[in-house]
């Protein structure tokens, strides 16, 4: 969903990525050459095509139940107004806008989302669980943009690495969908103390896989991992 200006958690998020930058929702006008998921490019053809205009970059911010997430994006300026032509990642009508930069030094990078959790740390154990799903998201995607195939974990042949970052982002569903579930019968006593021990393990060992320096001890945090998910 989209965010209102005025939400306290959303504000002190988007300090947090780009302090005191505009913040302010931008009309989207896709175009029918326009791809998805590629801002930049698509961007970039709107500024030929018009023959005016340039660039603008930042963060696109929606959330869900759990979480605020920032998407790093790219918008028209005219000079005076700003455009979105790219289709919203989030299936949303008009784009929640955080001005930002461009770093030279991610030309040609994915670069990780940014997460925030919904809940306050007065929430106790609701707030304990997001923290460690958006660690998991963290970890997950560091692998997914960050790893090239020739480095990092060799979980098993390179042109495999796409179906462990799945296995993997598959886990972060299952503890969804079992936070929400508990969630809609109890709001105010949800009992997931043990969901977030076990999420906790799950957290350390995700990180322990992610610095694991050889095959046979990368396997070994494997067979713990399914282990704690049986």
């Amino acid at each position: 969903t989209l965010p209102e200006l005025n939400e306290e958690a959303l504000n002190f998020f988007a300090d947090a990525i780009e302090p005191n930058a505009d913040l302010k929702y931008i009309p989207i006008e896709t175009k029918e050459w326009a791809k998805a998921n590629d801002c930049y490019n698509n961007v970039k053809h709107f500024v030929n095509e018009t023959g005016k205009g340039q660039a603008n970059f930042g963060w696109t911010i929606a959330k869900n139940q759990l979480f605020y997430q920032a998407i790093h994006h790219s918008v028209y300026f005219d000079g005076v107004t700003q455009l979105d032509v790219t289709l919203s990642p989030y299936g949303l009508q008009k784009t929640l806008f955080l001005s930002g930069t461009y770093s030279s030094s991610d030309f040609g990078k994915m670069i990780p989302s940014i997460r925030k959790n919904v809940y306050m740390e007065k929430d106790g154990d609701k707030f304990n669980f997001i923290n460690e799903l958006i660690s998991f998201y963290k970890i997950v995607e560091n692998w997914k943009y960050l790893y090239r195939y020739d480095d990092g974990i060799h979980l098993r042949k390179n042109s495999k690495i796409e179906e462990v970052i799945e296995y993997y982002s598959s886990i972060i569903f299952i503890y969804e969908k079992e936070f929400l579930e508990k969630e809609a019968k109890n709001p105010i006593d949800m009992g997931i103390k043990d969901l977030v021990i076990e999420a906790n393990k799950m957290s350390q060992l995700l990180r322990n896989l992610s610095s694991s320096k050889s095959e046979k001890e990368a396997f070994f945090i494997v067979s713990k991992i399914d282990a704690l998910m049986g």
